[in-house]
């Protein structure tokens, strides 16, 4: 059956492979976490596709993975590397060889688990531990085979299989699921959990002809009068139709994936789109905030590049590392360059990238927004990610500009941030003083680490101060008890979400529920943001 996939997706179909030491722009280590899997709402960006491929194990036997699946089987993949250390610690773990045992081919015979040793220099002396040349060319982290005992086969690749996957990263160990209609899902960098989660992330989550679409929206901001492009990522089994509606946008419909449409009226304006297959229909809503940058922009406002830098400015102290040199610095399309390898973007197709690939004397880079336009005390929220840290760490500081946009009028707002965890979107916040102007994001690196991506900077009118229950804002959102030793409880009709947020401005909380259990936390000053009704507001809380 022909598989259908109706989002962006970008293959990666070559790499520079080596030995031991991995060097930028090919597969590394990713850090050994013991008990981690990949979470989230599991939406389209999570999923890929895969170029088929034929290969032959250790033993000799060949695999299919396009037969496998076309006899209804799930496939799991272990990609990994003989010198990888990682690699050799989620071996040891036994997690594959009691699914293949379970639910594989030593079991119910439901799913097909296999190892691809990904390096295509390395030997099977290598792949069995038993090479005396620990050299660069030669290491072994282990004996993969475990002595021959365990009963998973080992596809030692002769080319880079591992490319073959749409949504591969770069790093190794990475454990692939692939479903029976044809995608792909990554089960995080390493997955040390039971073979029953496997089983049931399979049967539960695996597209199949009898599932509603996926739908995510791609709304860029718009520049009034100016048209820009909004489109959506699918995820379905089985052709689909489109049904767009854009208020107040010309044209006012259409039934195609993407449709370039104009707004001539500024401001906050929906945008739906009905995607429908055999199995149903899914219904997608957005807003697009139209602005006018010779004016400046008023909050809310969010900016994701999905229709380039928009109203932003870029300024870079070097050319070493400018986009033009495919070296990252400016908006690019997440995982589009081997070497940029950020999988995915927070949200959409694109994100910004601060790029210290390359050697200088000078890292510093600006990210600037556009002239604001604030009536109050303002949050600004953004996320951010680190392509690796074993480079050193990814640094940015947020500044801002009572004045103008030039460099040297900014100041800092709050700490560096200084990122200690790779490959994996963060979200951090500040608020904004009620006469900042414009805003600024200084990358702050002091020699070549590796690339820094931000997405989905966001400004949001915020009620400010410490408030406890006899103190209620203009959104009537009341916390109490305020100081709190424990719980703290949040009276607010419609609500949404509530995000507790610590001094340095990472968020170390997410509720949906009136009541947030802080007892676990440090003491200090929390801010607590609120979203209920489509507002939002802040207000300062006290754990002791």
């Amino acid at each position: 059956m022909k598989k259908v996939l109706l989002f962006a997706a970008t293959l990666l179909l070559s790499a520079t492979m080596f030995a031991q030491e991995p060097m930028k722009g090919e597969i590394r280590c990713a850090d050994f976490n013991e008990n981690s899997m990949k979470g989230g709402d599991k939406g389209v960006s999570d999923w890929g596709t895969f170029t088929n491929f034929t290969a032959t194990d250790m033993s000799g036997v060949s695999h299919d993975i396009q037969a496998y699946l076309d006899a209804g089987k799930y496939v799991v993949i272990d990609f990994f590397c003989a010198w990888c250390g990682p690699c050799y610690s989620f071996h040891q773990t036994g997690t594959l060889e009691n699914l293949y045992n379970t639910y594989g081919q030593g079991g119910t015979n439901e799913f097909v688990v296999l190892y691809v040793e990904g390096e295509t220099t390395n030997t099977p002396d290598q792949i069995s531990g038993t090479t005396t040349a620990q050299t660069y060319a030669g290491y072994s982290a282990g004996d993969f085979t475990n002595g021959g005992t365990n009963p998973i086969p080992i596809i030692d690749a002769t080319e880079d299989l591992v490319y073959n996957v749409s949504i591969y990263d770069g790093y190794v160990p990475r454990v692939y699921l692939f479903c029976p209609s044809g995608f792909v899902y990554q089960m995080y960098s390493v997955v040390t959990s039971s073979a029953e989660a496997y089983y049931n992330f399979a049967t539960t989550n695996c597209p199949t002809a009898s599932t509603r679409p996926m739908v995510d929206i791609i709304a860029p901001s718009a520049t009034l009068g100016q048209p820009v492009t909004i489109s959506a990522d699918v995820l379905s089994v089985g052709d689909v139709t489109y049904a767009w509606t854009f208020e107040g946008g010309s044209p006012a419909t259409a039934t195609t994936q993407s449709a370039t449409v104009t707004w001539n009226t500024l401001g906050m304006h929906n945008v739906s789109v009905v995607v429908t297959n055999a199995a149903g229909s899914t219904t997608a809503n957005a807003t697009v905030n139209v602005i006018d940058c010779s004016t400046g922009i008023t909050a809310p406002y969010e900016e994701s590049f999905e229709g380039g830098l928009g109203c932003w400015t870029a300024i870079s102290n070097n050319t070493e590392n400018d986009d033009s040199q495919d070296n990252g610095f400016g908006v690019r399309a997440a995982g589009d360059d081997i070497q940029t390898t950020i999988g995915e973007a927070h949200s959409g197709n694109n994100v910004f990238l601060f790029s210290s690939y390359n050697q200088t004397s000078d890292y510093t880079q600006y990210l600037i927004s556009p002239e604001l336009h604030l009536s109050g005390e303002t949050q600004l929220s953004f996320y951010l990610y680190a392509q690796a840290t074993n480079y050193g760490n990814e640094k940015c500081r947020v500044m801002v500009s009572t004045t103008n946009n030039n460099p040297s009028s900014f100041t800092n707002l709050g700490d560096e941030i200084s990122m200690t965890t790779a490959k994996s979107w963060t979200e951090f916040t500040r608020t904004l003083p009620a006469n900042t102007k414009y805003v600024a994001f200084k990358y702050t690196v002091t020699n070549d680490t590796w690339f820094l991506g931000i997405d989905d900077i966001s400004f949001t009118s915020a009620g400010g101060g410490t408030q406890g229950i006899n103190d209620v804002n203009a959104t009537n959102v009341k916390l109490y008890p305020n100081p709190t030793t424990g719980n703290l409880y949040i009276d607010a009709e419609g609500l949404q979400k509530v995000e507790i947020i610590d001094a340095a401005g990472r968020i170390v909380m997410t509720e949906t529920t009136s009541q947030v259990n802080m007892s676990h936390l440090a003491n200090g000053v929390y801010t607590v943001r609120v979203m209920a009704n489509g507002n939002s507001t802040i207000q300062k809380v006290v754990k002791k």
